[in-house]
């Protein structure tokens, strides 16, 4: 109840007047406005939380995205990964940490990673997280608690996966607030594109390097490649003063092969020969296939 108590003076007398009435309802009307009061407040800060945060968010992709055209000057995928590590863990998105993982016959390798895992190998033939992602055609890549996958494809191949690992803060953040989680998945996207794109272009040239320098038939290098090859090693033999010598290698009686048996196994000698010289080499030395049935070696640091 609420008591009020008034003087009253009537025909010279002094008399004090009291009331008692009810409140009840206005006590439970003022609790449910001072509830209100503080729920309102929280949702002003959480509004204002969510505001600057945004803003955060925002000028990271702005950032992020024009750092990531420097992955393209990438020359190697240990510098490719090792570059779109420091964008999305560091100075862009301050994502808590990042591993790459490639697709290696049926299995996955981890190839690069801000956690000590490297080294690591996941099979796709058994039931684990990044097998059930792709199965399901590399969707729900965010159903982990703190992670997200994102694949990385290009020329319709599947390359690999990354996994971005979230903070904790983050991850309840974004489950709030639904459209910066697309957000988040559209900018990972785009950037595992781009990460996918390179590391294919990087292996596509590679492989024409490859070709270029090497003799389809034996494996061993051509001869372009041993004219080139040749005087830069004996200038660097030179410069820190050891030797350096050279083998030259005729394969005898090999016309009686071709003519008796057909050219396809006389290819078959050449390549096998290819295989015997190149197994039975040291690291740094290097066999050449210098026309026909002729071999040439370069042996540095030996007399």
């Amino acid at each position: 109840v609420e008591i009020v108590l008034a003087p009253l003076r009537w025909a010279r007398r002094e008399d004090l007047l009291g009331f008692i009435r009810l409140v009840d309802d206005r006590r439970s009307i003022e609790i449910h406005l001072r509830q209100e009061v503080e729920e309102q407040k929280k949702r002003t800060l959480e509004a204002v939380k969510s505001s600057v945060r945004v803003y955060q968010i925002t000028e990271k992709i702005r950032t992020t995205l024009a750092l990531t055209k420097s992955l393209l000057n990438t020359e190697s995928d240990t510098e490719l990964f090792g570059s779109a590590s420091r964008i999305l863990t560091g100075e862009g998105l301050n994502y808590r940490d990042v591993t790459f993982l490639l697709r290696n016959g049926n299995s996955l390798d981890v190839r690069h990673s801000t956690t000590p895992q490297s080294g690591c190998s996941f099979s796709l033939l058994e039931d684990n997280r990044y097998s059930r992602f792709i199965r399901r055609n590399f969707s729900g890549g965010e159903d982990s608690k703190d992670s997200i996958l994102v694949p990385l494809k290009s020329r319709g191949s599947f390359l690999g996966l990354i996994d971005v690992g979230l903070f904790q803060g983050e991850r309840i953040f974004f489950d709030d607030l639904r459209i910066v989680s697309e957000w988040q998945l559209n900018v990972l996207f785009t950037i595992g594109d781009i990460i996918a794109l390179h590391l294919d272009n990087l292996r596509l040239n590679m492989e024409l390097r490859l070709q270029s320098i090497t003799d389809p038939l034996t494996g061993s290098f051509n001869r372009n490649h041993f004219n080139q090859l040749l005087p830069a090693e004996i200038r660097r033999c030179a410069h820190e003063g050891v030797p350096i010598s050279m083998l030259f290698i005729d394969v005898d009686h090999l016309k009686p092969i071709n003519d008796a048996h057909g050219h396809l196994q006389g290819d078959l000698v050449l390549r096998e020969l290819g295989e015997v010289l190149r197994g039975n080499l040291r690291d740094g030395d290097f066999v050449c296939r210098y026309g026909g049935d002729e071999f040439l070696i370069i042996l540095p640091n030996i007399t």
